[in-house]
């Protein structure tokens, strides 16, 4: 009897944990279900994405349903290996090995310690002294291309999810893709309240640039937070193309 009561007490316990780990998920899948509920209402048909690393975000868009077309862009050489790899198993997502900048050259970038902070820009003590994962181990050489002559190539998309984390080096990611900017319908990227690298542009003036190039900024979310101040250096914000408003009078 005792021998029954536990194996119920365990079966118990076991379901306990599978229903918690599963509202743990539900809870963790929010921010991109309404990503997701953003992309529809935009008539997304492509999702282009700037620093891709090894992929993460792209998995997180298959996880919650989303099955549109993918292209993923990563410069780092480890990381795009781990993402080509991912790619290779889905038939709708294609990655590129290059860096996406204001010019079509070739150039050096910082591979930092946690890979995903690497960056083309000299990073800021400030920002080493909140995050040291972020400090610089070794470079590459990478090929840097401009999406104003790189995107006809590869789509021809009209409602683009564009998803830029370029490290410091947001504004010449736009500055090379001014005219293609009427074919994208939504862009997310990292913004610092204080710029985290060398040479990175202020958050008002990208604000303003986005502004100029018909997409509004619609909704902010935490990016990563300074452990002993509890403050967040940056913050993720999403762009939206808004049509006009029809201010003709009802009736």
């Amino acid at each position: 009897m005792i021998g029954g009561i536990a194996l119920d007490l365990q079966e118990e316990r076991d379901r306990l944990l599978e229903e918690r780990e599963r509202l743990l998920a539900q809870w963790k899948a929010q921010p991109t279900l309404k990503m997701l509920a953003q992309m529809t209402r935009q008539g997304v048909d492509l999702v282009l994405e700037i620093g891709a690393n090894k992929g993460a975000f792209a998995q997180s868009l298959r996880a919650v349903g989303y099955t549109g077309k993918i292209i993923s862009i990563e410069p780092l050489s480890a990381a795009f290996a781990v993402l080509q790899g991912k790619c290779a198993q889905d038939g709708n997502w294609d990655c590129l090995n290059l860096a996406i900048g204001e010019v079509d050259a070739e150039t050096t970038i910082n591979v930092s310690a946690n890979s995903y902070s690497s960056s083309l820009l000299p990073v800021r003590a400030r920002t080493l002294q909140i995050e040291p994962r972020i400090g610089y181990v070794a470079q590459e050489t990478v090929i840097l291309r401009r999406l104003d002559s790189l995107l006809p190539t590869l789509t021809d998309a009209q409602r683009i999810f564009l998803k830029i984390d370029a490290q410091g080096s947001e504004q010449n990611v736009i500055e090379g893709g001014r005219s293609i900017f009427d074919r994208i319908a939504m862009v997310q990227m990292e913004l610092a309240w204080t710029p985290s690298y060398e040479g990175q542009a202020e958050m008002g003036h990208t604000v303003d640039t986005m502004r100029e190039l018909g997409l509004e900024p619609g909704s902010v979310a935490p990016s990563w937070t300074d452990r002993a101040t509890g403050l967040m250096p940056e913050i993720d914000v999403t762009f939206f193309r808004v049509p006009p408003r029809d201010t003709r009078p009802s009736g």
